[in-house]
């Protein structure tokens, strides 16, 4: 479940990750500074408009441009099935995108989603490293991790030994894979370094105190 709705809290969707786990078996700038939990988390700023360029910072480490518009296609799914179904929206007219669900439109809920999804991503990733876990911090880590995976399981194809899942992983799926291993093992580390059980809550309470800063200008400029 995606925040759909800003009444509604964000539920990041572990289980679905698990099952795809079981499938498969930054940039400079200036920045305007608000609390992670303000609706109007604004930069004074823009950015060059290029994939490198930050979108927002989360505790200092970037959301870059082109991190956020490959995440948007895992959102859109789900937020053209709420818009339809809340606000009875035809996803397949040319204006749906455009048209006002709840209020914003379709594609501001997209991106709120998404930016919210990255969020959560940079808070995972900076968690584990504090944790001692290993853990890649950002797009161009976790890209540079992705080939690694792949290389491996060519070279292991090659020699004759077993693999699971696919002999090469899209990037979607290797995303899957990371997070559903993250969140298992942070679950783990959560339980006994703290005694936490309720990692959904734990990771929301890390949102809440997150230095989050936006560059809008860029932000507003983002489309499918």
């Amino acid at each position: 479940m995606v925040r759909t709705d800003r009444k509604i809290p964000y539920v990041f969707l572990v289980a679905g990750l698990i099952a795809a786990l079981a499938l498969v078996c930054l940039a400079s700038g200036s920045f305007g500074l608000l609390p992670a939990s303000s609706p109007n988390r604004v930069a004074e700023h823009a950015q060059p408009t290029n994939g490198d360029a930050a979108v927002a910072l989360v505790n200092g480490d970037a959301v870059t441009l082109k991190e956020f518009k490959a995440r948007m296609p895992r959102l859109r799914g789900e937020i053209m099935t709420y818009c339809q179904q809340t606000y009875g929206l035809e996803p397949n007219e040319s204006t749906f995108w455009s048209a006002s669900c709840g209020g914003e439109s379709s594609l501001e809920r997209l991106k709120e989603a998404t930016l919210r999804l990255l969020e959560e991503d940079r808070i995972r990733e900076q968690a584990a490293v504090k944790a001692g876990l290993h853990a890649a911090i950002g797009y161009d880590a976790f890209l540079e991790a992705w080939e690694t995976e792949n290389r491996e399981r060519a070279r292991r194809v090659a020699a004759g030994q077993v693999i699971f899942g696919p002999r090469e992983l899209s990037e979607a799926a290797y995303y899957q894979y990371v997070v559903a291993n993250t969140v298992l093992t942070l679950k783990q580390w959560l339980l006994e370094q703290k005694g936490e059980t309720n990692y959904e809550r734990w990771i929301d309470e890390q949102l809440k105190q997150a230095t989050i800063e936006l560059n809008r200008q860029l932000y507003e400029k983002i489309a499918l």
